[in-house]
């Protein structure tokens, strides 16, 4: 997508919030929007279903409880610092090429 179609894009939205027009899901979800918005759910169906055994599993192998915190809790910090670099990643190299992949 080029930057005069984004632009393009970005104006008709603008103008149909403004004109108060209907929008409907479908025609809010193309292209990358709809491929990233499925990779998102996706993904959150797969935490969903890991994360609540996690604790379980950290607890079977004779973890403890501040065992559990500080998985999660440098878990998030990685999370925190390696998101942007993805992002940084994903932009140069091309979203869809990585979410493919």
């Amino acid at each position: 997508m080029s930057i005069n179609e984004s632009m393009r894009a970005i104006s008709t939205l603008w103008n149909e919030i403004i004109l108060g027009e209907q929008l409907s899901l479908r025609s809010m979800m193309k292209g990358n929007i709809l491929v990233l918005t499925v990779s998102r759910v996706l993904w959150s169906m797969s935490d969903s279903i890991v994360l609540p055994y996690l604790s379980l599993y950290i607890l079977s192998l004779s973890g403890s409880k501040n065992t559990i915190g500080d998985v999660f809790f440098y878990g998030s910090i990685a999370a925190c610092l390696l998101y942007p670099i993805g992002g940084y990643i994903a932009d140069k190299a091309g979203r869809s090429k990585l979410v493919g992949a």
